[in-house]
């Protein structure tokens, strides 16, 4: 399968946006099945799996298997590298300018897409000074 770059912005967007802190300061997780469900009006519910699967194997998700056959998580937070992942890719400007530099390659890294996006945005704040 390949990583579908607005997918994977989406899920983390929705996990940053629905995230709920309980009274004793944990975040209380949320199950890949809840943002599945959530985001299948957009993808089909394989790239959103796939998606949330790349995210946890490569460190942008904390996570407990619940069940690795079935690709089923309990996401308990976003890293760090989630975070600026986030962070990096939120303008709409920078995501859409960073989608376009990138669409003439297949299967980029998450990775590379945030170091890209990173260019972007710094271009676009030097203009702006």
């Amino acid at each position: 399968m390949e990583i579908n770059l607005d997918c994977i912005r989406d899920v983390l967007l929705y996990i940053s946006k629905n995230q709920r802190m309980d009274n004793d300061f944990k975040i209380e997780p949320i199950s890949s099945a809840v943002i599945i469900s959530q985001l299948k009006t957009d993808y089909n519910e394989d790239e959103i799996a796939y998606s949330i699967r790349q995210l946890c194997m490569q460190d942008y998700l904390i996570y407990n298997t619940v069940h690795p056959v079935l690709n089923i998580y309990l996401i308990r937070d976003i890293s760090p590298k989630g975070h600026e992942f986030i962070q990096n890719t939120q303008e709409p400007t920078v995501w859409e300018k960073t989608k376009s530099k990138l669409s003439g390659f297949k299967n980029i890294s998450i990775s590379i897409v945030n170091s890209v996006a990173v260019k972007i945005l710094t271009d676009f704040i030097a203009q702006q000074m």
